[in-house]
């Protein structure tokens, strides 16, 4: 139901540059061994307990091989994340506007990001309740020396009218992050879905570097990004509208928390959301 919300979150997921140098894994942040304590989950009722990963439907579709496909990665680039998975604590409230469960965000979420293909990197964003209701988004960013770029993006949900796909893969793909941010940096991108239905504007601005905050019961030092998201176009449920404002801090090219804010409609339902995610650990399983 939270159509694209995700766009910006999952480019972001993965793009903790340095902003003194591009190859370096290290942005500020306490290293990939960091550890982010989790904090008291809001909803016992949807989540599947603190140490179990979510439950899961079927897998997400794979993505185009063309996609997939990096070429080497070269020396001067900004290096790939660390792969394996991770888990986020989920808190806040979404009002579906009767068209769907009103609540808490399910909680425990995932990621999973793959090893690099050459310059290219896959990561799966599942953030699906344990009945299977929710989204998971599949993101393919490729790895260059003046920053990462979206490659690929697919989202997929499960709707009241059905399961609900749209697929991004834009020519030439989009500057996500530069390689060396600088506070008060701008950039916008925009982007169609493969069939036309759905179009996206976002903007980011880079608000804050080396940024100590407060994740649960430690810290990290984080690059604090500021991003407006809108969505619109058609979906399977009617026509689509929606804004969401958010805050992320990223550290070890991962994003350690995120605050974000979703209105707008889709069809004739209204939707509003209040999301904080917080990244258990640094270090993937």
């Amino acid at each position: 139901m939270k159509v694209l919300g995700l766009v910006l979150s999952m480019v972001l997921m993965l793009t903790g540059c340095n902003r003194d140098r591009a190859g370096d894994s290290s942005d500020g942040s306490d290293g990939p061994d960091a550890t982010v304590a989790s904090p008291t989950a809001t909803a016992e009722a949807e989540s599947p307990g603190p140490d179990a990963a979510p439950a899961q439907g079927p897998s997400p579709a794979a993505p185009p091989a063309q996609a997939a496909q990096g070429k080497p990665l070269q020396s001067e680039a900004v290096q790939p994340a660390a792969p394996g998975s991770y888990l986020y604590d989920e808190s806040g409230t979404r009002s579906f506007g009767g068209c769907g469960p009103d609540g808490p965000p399910p909680s425990p979420t995932s990621l999973r990001i793959d090893p690099a293909n050459g310059d290219r990197q896959q990561s799966v964003r599942d953030r699906r309740s344990p009945e299977g209701q929710g989204m998971v988004v599949t993101t393919i960013l490729e790895y260059r020396s003046d920053g990462i770029y979206l490659v690929y993006l697919r989202q997929e949900q499960q709707t009241p009218a059905g399961p609900s796909v749209s697929e991004f893969e834009p020519n030439p793909p989009v500057l996500a992050m530069p390689a060396r941010p600088t506070q008060g940096q701008s950039w916008q991108f925009s982007l169609t879905s493969k069939d036309g239905k759905i179009h996206v504007e976002a903007s980011n601005t880079i608000e804050a570097l080396d940024e100590e905050v407060a994740a649960g019961g430690g810290s990290a030092q984080a690059t604090r990004v500021k991003r407006t998201t809108r969505a619109t176009g058609q979906s399977i449920l009617g026509p689509v509208d929606i804004t969401e404002n958010a805050v992320s801090w990223v550290a070890s090219r991962l994003i350690v928390k995120e605050v974000s804010d979703s209105s707008g409609t889709v069809g004739t339902c209204r939707i509003e959301s209040h999301i904080e995610a917080v990244i258990r650990s640094t270090s993937p399983s």
